[in-house]
């Protein structure tokens, strides 16, 4: 279905754009410090581990918060009538946009 394309493709750049811009960037810090902190101790590496997660899951609770739930009732009033399912698409894919925001800087855990 092409209306069904469009809708994921629309999503993908407002929401999904942002989120990847953030989980580069921050996997990029993340894996700097990573490599310190483990030379160091793995105590170190451990903590910072610990709290990159939890800084990176208040920011995926905002994520849907701030896009996902506004923009189930917003999406159609913004971008227009034919574009009504949209707030459906970018509620759903806020979970996993906000699931890849933690999970992408964390997976370079397993490199180091």
């Amino acid at each position: 279905d092409f209306t069904a394309a469009g809708l994921v493709g629309l999503c993908q750049r407002i929401v999904g754009a942002p989120t990847s811009l953030i989980a580069n960037s921050v996997s990029k810090i993340y894996t700097g410090e990573l490599a310190v902190s483990r030379k160091e101790s793995s105590a170190d590496a451990k903590k910072l581990f610990q709290k990159t997660a939890g800084v990176l899951i208040i920011g995926g609770v905002l994520l849907i918060v701030i896009i996902g739930i506004p923009g189930l009732f917003l999406a159609g009033s913004i971008f227009g009538e034919d574009w009504q399912g949209l707030g459906a698409y970018v509620f759903i894919l806020s979970f996993v946009y906000a699931a890849k925001m933690v999970a992408f800087p964390l997976g370079s855990s397993l490199d180091i």
